[in-house]
């Protein structure tokens, strides 16, 4: 409109005299850079979603024995503030639309929402489904309890704007109307929270809830199904204690992204910042330590035990190199082991270096170390894991049970607190 203004533009007093070509083309980059502005800043705030919504508490089961969960439920972080951080922008525009033109529906605001509404609803499950089918494999949602519950709510949420904006009061949101609509929010999330523990149920099979313990580290029924088949096929001839540090190991490496975590890698990489790296699906295969499993006894008993001092490490990413200790059970004579390393959540060449090498003992000696280096960076990101194997043992050597060790990187960009776990604090003390 000529003479006309919105909130931002025209810059210029006599903008609209200017070409038309040319006020689209300079309208397309400002609407662009705002809405990357925006992005920027919701990244942001969904990795301080994403902190909170990660955080853990440790809590006491029937047994006595102490477990680490989660403080948020993940069915209600996934309605309240996860979704609050994806759709930021689309609500910010939407209030920033409605409290400029008085309170009255603009032109883009509530399309924005309805609109990316709807492409969640239809294009995005479309997607998925278009994703996870395999031919011959047969895929299904088990526990649909929390499922069917979401899916009525966001097929009801149409046909609610439908029945006030068509039928009650046409073309204008009435107060009583706006509180009823809020109040369907809290509705949902009470409602899935309850199906998700239990309290009620529409039918569908629940899933186990209680926690398995693996050595000294505790996981869902869920989480091990799988590997425990595949151990016992493929691993029937490990010892027991073997057997539990390979599993350890892969589970703790199987860390499934959150939703916070695909919105942020979506938005650096349109602005050229860091990806966040989505951890690759880790399998038994994939970490198998082949030389570790060994029969001592009978043979061997006389044969020098190669061993890492300790089966995990932790380093700080702007240490620079870690450092792993490699010791034998015998000093005499000269010895040889190979060793590399493989990333479990690390990746190489972005996280650390990949190293490989023969290892020489000389004779008098029984440790030596292995260095890998580190690479820092300036991004915030989850700490990561790699491991470093040993192989080939020689002359007259054999490793031990300890012929793998987990590494992980500890990131310090962002400020940390250091204490100690209250179960493991103890003091002694005596008076003089």
């Amino acid at each position: 409109e000529e003479g006309g203004s919105g909130m931002i533009f025209p810059l210029f007093p006599n903008e609209h005299e200017w070409p038309l070509g040319l006020r689209a083309v300079l309208y397309l980059v400002g609407l662009l850079w705002t809405f990357m502005g925006v992005g920027i800043i919701a990244d942001m705030f969904m990795g301080a979603i994403e902190t909170i919504t990660s955080s853990e508490m440790i809590t006491e089961t029937k047994t006595g024995a102490k477990v680490p969960v989660k403080v948020w439920n993940a069915t209600v972080a996934n309605l309240t503030l996860m979704a609050l951080g994806s759709s930021a922008p689309e609500i910010l525009l939407n209030v920033l639309e409605i409290i400029g033109n008085d309170y009255f529906a603009g032109d883009l605001g509530p399309s924005t929402i309805v609109g990316s509404a709807a492409f969640n609803l239809m294009v995005i499950i479309a997607v998925c489904n278009l994703a996870v089918a395999q031919a011959g494999i047969e895929r299904k949602i088990e526990i649909t309890d929390v499922y069917g519950c979401t899916a009525f709510f966001s097929i009801f949420a149409y046909i609610w704007l439908v029945v006030i904006l068509k039928v009650i009061s046409p073309n204008v949101v009435e107060l009583w109307e706006a509180l009823f609509t809020f109040g369907f929010f809290p509705l949902l999330v009470g409602l899935a929270w309850c199906l998700d523990n239990g309290y009620i149920s529409l039918g569908a099979k629940k899933g186990e809830s209680h926690i398995t313990q693996i050595g000294s580290s505790h996981f869902h029924p869920y989480e091990i199904e799988k590997y425990l088949a595949d151990f016992e096929a493929k691993h029937g001839e490990m010892t027991p204690e073997q057997r539990e540090d390979m599993m350890i190991t892969a589970l703790q490496a199987k860390v499934k992204p959150s939703r916070a975590q695909y919105r942020m890698m979506a938005t650096r990489n349109m602005t050229g910042g860091k990806r966040i790296k989505i951890p690759p699906k880790v399998t038994p295969k994939q970490i198998e330590m082949s030389s570790v499993a060994t029969n001592g006894g009978g043979a061997d008993a006389n044969l020098t035990v190669v061993n890492f001092k300790a089966s995990a490490y932790s380093v700080l990413e702007s240490v620079g190199r870690a450092r792993v200790v490699v010791t034998r059970s015998s000093a005499q004579g000269s010895l040889q082991v190979d060793y590399a390393t493989e990333g479990v959540t690390a990746n190489a060449g972005e996280d650390f270096v990949e190293t490989s090498g023969v290892l020489t003992f000389s004779p008098g000696e029984e440790e030596k170390e292995i260095e890998v280096p580190i690479i820092d960076d300036d991004e915030p990101e989850e700490d990561e894991m790699f491991i470093v194997k040993l192989a080939n043992p020689r002359p007259n050597a054999r490793l031990g049970a300890e012929g793998m060790t987990i590494v992980t990187i500890i990131d310090d960009d962002d400020p940390g607190l250091i204490g100690f776990k209250d179960e493991e604090t103890h003091a002694t003390a005596q008076e003089s």
